[in-house]
């Protein structure tokens, strides 16, 4: 969903350690184990580190409740302990679960105050790429121009440039410039892949199904959402296979028009 790990405090070496394990098995798709381990990094943390990780992980599963509550609470203690850079990635990732679930105007509250707590720091410290991200989509609807710009400098940032790709790409896909919008979502995908960000992946392939579809590519269209589909099931995403699995049904009329003539693909 959002970016885990940065923070002006260090947690201690025994929660980092289970923090890495976490990840590994959610990289795996072993959620009873990556579960454990956040869980035990979160009682283990003095620091907001472990209810940031925790509330990413959570809202990629679709556990949006959980997710705010471990967001929230990070953002809490980082304003209790003065850490201004936990501050910035508690808000921006809480605007992040707000846009996903819709909440057009608490994303934007949320992004403002990431973009405050990083102003607190001064002029030299240098903006975060995710913080530029972040608002581009909350002025994608409205001001295009400047999200592509904004997002565009975000793709400078390894952890940030599969998600700053696509969202391009739906912007530019809204614009009716097709071809940039299927170059920047491929591009977008290989860096996902590279990852191993299943989300993502998962996001990126349904967004080009829309786009083949469109243009009358149903059997691609088809077999991307259906590896979207199997992404998400692995990831125990149940809402999102199902909206999925809906898409694919929409599909099924004109699948079986191809069977009839191929040549209309």
């Amino acid at each position: 969903m959002g970016t885990a790990n940065l923070s002006s405090l260090t947690p201690q070496p025994v929660v980092l350690a289970l923090l890495e394990r976490a990840e590994r098995f959610a990289v795996d798709c072993q959620h009873d184990h990556a579960s454990a381990f956040f869980r035990a990094a979160v009682a283990a943390d003095q620091t907001p580190v472990a209810h940031i990780a925790y509330g990413v992980y959570l809202a990629d599963c679709e556990r949006e409740v959980s997710a705010r509550t471990h967001l929230t609470e990070a953002w809490e203690m980082a304003k209790r302990l003065g850490d201004w850079k936990t501050r910035v990635l508690a808000c921006h990732n809480l605007a992040a679960l707000c846009r996903r679930q819709g909440q057009t105007a608490a994303a934007d509250s949320f992004q403002q105050q990431a973009i405050r707590a990083q102003l607190e720091a001064g002029p030299v410290e240098p903006f975060p790429l995710f913080v530029l991200a972040g608002r581009a989509l909350d002025l994608a609807s409205r001001e295009s121009v400047a999200a592509e710009k904004l997002l565009y400098a975000a793709q400078d940032d390894p952890l940030e440039a599969a998600a700053a790709l696509l969202d391009a790409g739906v912007i530019a896909y809204r614009q009716d410039r097709e071809p940039l919008a299927m170059e920047r979502l491929y591009a977008a995908f290989e860096i996902a892949q590279s990852q191993k960000d299943l989300p993502t992946c998962a996001a990126i392939l349904t967004n080009i199904a829309h786009l083949q579809r469109d243009r009358g590519r149903w059997s691609i269209a088809d077999e991307c959402l259906a590896l979207a589909e199997k992404i998400d099931r692995e990831a125990q995403r149940p809402r999102s296979a199902q909206r999925l699995a809906s898409y694919r049904r929409e599909l099924a009329s004109g699948l079986a028009m191809l069977e009839a003539d191929p040549s209309w693909n």
